[in-house]
């Protein structure tokens, strides 16, 4: 049987993958029947360790358009009976009955309903996004355009005469000691995966909206370089030219709590794998921690069905 899920049951998971520290987190999982051996499908499941004991928390979500009754307490308390879960938490989308808490709560059962955003005294992180008409998410892209070397000026001299002196994307870099540093290309592909790094592109971006820029690689006292033919030359930096391609989408963000959690969610085109399908945006925030920021893809996306922070593979700024 095919696994199933809805987007207010993505969006549950999302969320839980984002407050949920140290555990595993998996949506529409099948467990056993303790009796039968039968697969049974969960929406999600938490699997983590207290002290050195493993506990798994089952979630269903339920998406109606009334508050969840009784009868669908009863049906998931009693479904879980007869799976290895340690605990249930049950989810609606609007909410539950009088009554339904009651039995929820006779049958130790936690119940959450995703409200509107109430009033926080925290960082009013959900405030300063919902309330922004000129939010954007982005994706970007940045590759090399070019790169030079900047060299001691002690080697002019030595390389002014030789006329076959070559470098290319392979030369290597050695420290004062003569140790290998890596090639050209390995810095620039090590630079790119620095997350500072990556952010300083990104801001400069949103705040010049210019494609083109430059990296300098400041080389300590006494590294080397090698031209094709071996010989080596100090050098006192590499600079990098680059290019940042940026595709971005509008996005509108809703607020609301879950549990004692503050959210701001939406949905968005699939700018970043190319699928036709849209991805889950999430900000959330608690009490005393700073505010945590998702991209949730489905299965149906060109990465499969994970989660990013979303910070990377992209940004939010503001176009105004």
């Amino acid at each position: 049987m095919p696994k199933r899920s809805n987007p207010f049951q993505r969006l549950i998971y999302t969320i839980q993958h984002s407050v949920t520290a140290d555990a595993v987190v998996t949506e529409s999982k099948m467990l056993p029947n303790i009796r039968t051996g039968s697969p049974v499908e969960v929406d999600i499941v938490i699997e983590a360790e207290t002290g050195t004991i493993p506990m798994i928390i089952g979630i269903e979500c339920t998406a109606t358009g009334r508050p969840a009754t009784v009868e669908w307490v009863r049906e998931m308390s009693g479904k879980h009976q007869d799976l290895p879960t340690d605990k249930l938490v049950l989810v609606s989308q609007s909410g539950f009955s009088s009554e339904a808490e009651e039995i929820a709560q006779a049958h130790n059962v936690e119940v959450i309903t995703l409200r509107e955003a109430e009033a926080f005294d925290w960082s009013q992180m959900v405030n300063q996004l919902t309330n922004n008409p000129n939010l954007r998410i982005a994706k970007f892209q940045i590759r090399n355009m070019s790169w030079g070397i900047k060299f001691d000026e002690v080697e002019k001299e030595r390389f002014a005469a030789r006329d076959d002196l070559a470098f290319s994307e392979g030369s290597e870099i050695y420290d004062s000691d003569g140790k290998l540093l890596g090639t050209i290309q390995q810095l620039w592909n090590s630079m790119l995966r620095e997350k500072s790094i990556v952010e300083r592109v990104m801001r400069r971006w949103i705040k010049e909206q210019k494609e083109n820029f430059k990296l300098t690689w400041s080389a300590k006292e006494g590294t080397q370089i090698a031209d094709a033919a071996g010989e080596h030359y100090r050098i006192r930096a590499i600079i990098l030219d680059g290019y940042c391609e940026v595709e971005s989408t509008p996005v509108s963000l809703a607020p609301a709590t879950y549990g004692k959690t503050q959210v701001a969610y939406g949905k968005v085109p699939d700018i970043f794998s190319g699928s036709t399908g849209e991805v889950t945006v999430l900000f959330t925030e608690q009490e005393g921690e700073e505010a945590k920021g998702w991209l949730g893809f489905s299965s149906a996306s060109g990465f499969g069905q994970q989660i990013f922070p979303a910070n990377r593979p992209s940004t939010f700024y503001d176009s105004s």
